[in-house]
């Protein structure tokens, strides 16, 4: 799959500034001529609490156009008088969406090819918060509803004959699209960590001569997890059902990561299923956590209980350092402490950069990451992914090389810590991806496989004309997706 490179912060504090030049803060016009044969292209989404990045696709996979937008920037309503900033339902299609779909639009009227060989456009946006009835109301951004049905009717009420032509609009779990992102990840996108040395096995000709390495299993089960601002969890499995379609031109059947390669046959494909992991108990592992155990109890005013994802997370960082503040202040170091205090959500960046030169710091990293591996090690237990363990998110691949890598690291210390169970964990494939667009990628990778499951049920895509109750004409429609208008 051919992605270029965003700067992708996973929402976990450490984005750029916001530009002065429209709020955008990246932008790429359109550099591949689609293949002849592409009939549609997906326009996906990945709308987090910092950025919403958008991109058109083909449908083998080739990235046509992208633009960044800064919410804060987007999503405020224009009234400067409101004292109320919280953007409508609306803000969204108005500022974001519409305005990118008429981007791609104008550059195609201004490329060497026909624009008009598309005759479909679906949309996915995966959305940070939880997703019931293809509509989503965002985490961060509390007030912002995103319904994808209303986004198609609107969509298909357009003046803009290319706006028109979008005949769906998904709405999925912005760590569902991470999920379903793994299924498109290269060799150059992760780093497999093998679980005895800690070293890469890509470098290592020891552990690629070793059998139980390089073991991912065709058609295995999935897991991904990732802390950035909170903490995410999916699990996929394998489905029966028609073949989802594949982004490699060269080979319609395949999807190669790393050092293996996954098949899916016609008779099955992934399915992606959200979890709240994040939201299971925090176990104190030292006499020092169970100290720090009380403290978060107290400051969170949980009386019985303290959740992974206040611990291990961007937010879960700034608390651990609050508490072993609060419990070792001869261990503080003025000036760090002085910063941790003023930089507000940027607080776990101000811990982490600073893990190695203030022992409060230092210690915070070490209960994150510690605690970080045995979560994933629990996640590898409850459901054994032969297919592969993934970790995304902002906190992993900011510290590899630091904090995950190497036999004595806390992270690999605590995920090989599962008594006589421990050597389960050699059949289970660990991989930190490395790559910054894996919602965005999975964002298309799901309406990839929507599109591929529609075909093979209606064999065709033909024109029609959507009705509402009253006869009335609400847009153009293709046959096979008449769910996408309300009724």
């Amino acid at each position: 799959m051919s992605t270029t490179k965003n700067n992708h912060d996973n929402d976990t504090g450490d984005d750029d500034q916001a530009t002065s030049e429209n709020s955008m803060k990246q932008s790429s016009a359109i550099t591949t001529t689609p293949n002849n044969e592409d009939t549609f292209v997906i326009v996906a989404g990945d709308v987090g609490g910092t950025n919403s990045r958008l991109a058109l696709y083909t449908s083998n996979g080739e990235r046509l156009y992208h633009r960044d937008y800064r919410n804060e920037e987007y999503l405020l309503k224009d009234d400067d008088d409101d004292v109320d900033t919280t953007p409508s339902d609306r803000m969204f299609e108005q500022k974001i969406l519409i305005p990118f779909l008429q981007c791609c639009c104008s550059e195609g009227r201004s490329s060497t090819y026909d624009w008009n060989v598309f005759e479909i456009v679906v949309v996915c946006l995966a959305v940070a918060g939880p997703v019931k009835d293809n509509t989503v109301q965002t985490s961060r951004h509390k007030a912002l509803e995103i319904n994808g049905y209303d986004l198609l009717q609107r969509c298909q009420n357009s003046g803009d004959p290319f706006i028109r032509k979008v005949v769906q609009c998904y709405i999925i779990n912005d760590f569902v699209a991470q999920g379903y992102g793994c299924l498109t990840l290269q060799k150059d996108d992760v780093v497999e960590i093998d679980v005895v040395s800690g070293s890469n096995n890509q470098n290592n000709q020891q552990t690629k001569n070793n059998p139980n390495n390089n073991n991912k299993k065709k058609n295995g089960p999935i897991v991904c997890i990732g802390a950035g601002t909170g903490f995410g969890t999916c699990y996929l499995t394998t489905t029966t059902g028609p073949a989802a379609l594949s982004s490699d031109k060269n080979s319609t059947a395949t999807t190669t990561t790393t050092t293996t390669t996954t098949t899916r046959t016609s008779s099955s494909y992934y399915t992606c299923l959200p979890s709240e992991f994040g939201q299971i108990e925090w176990t104190p592992r030292t006499e020092q956590e169970i100290d720090l155990w009380r403290y978060l109890k107290q400051k969170l005013d949980s009386p019985n209980r303290v959740s992974l994802e206040e611990v291990v997370s961007g937010t879960g960082l700034a608390y651990c350092y609050d508490g072993y503040a609060a419990l070792y202040p001869q261990k503080v170091t003025p000036s760090i402490h002085e910063q941790c205090n003023t930089a507000g959500d940027m607080k776990g960046k101000v811990v982490a950069d600073h893990a190695d030169d203030c022992e409060v710091c230092h210690m915070a990293m070490t209960t994150v990451m510690r605690s970080y591996g045995a979560a994933a090690s629990t996640c590898a237990m409850t459901f054994l992914p032969t297919g592969g363990l993934y970790i995304s998110g902002g906190l992993a691949p900011k510290h590899l090389s630091s904090w995950i890598q190497g036999s004595d690291s806390c992270f690999l210390t605590a995920y090989r810590d599962k008594g006589r169970a421990s050597s389960i964990l050699n059949d289970i494939p660990l991989f930190v991806v490395t790559c910054d667009d894996l919602g965005l990628r999975g964002a298309y990778q799901y309406a990839l496989q929507q599109i591929s499951i529609k075909q093979q049920q209606n064999d065709t895509f033909q024109e029609n004309e959507s009705m509402d109750k009253d006869g009335r004409v609400q847009g153009r429609t293709v046959v096979g997706w008449e769910e996408c208008v309300e009724t």
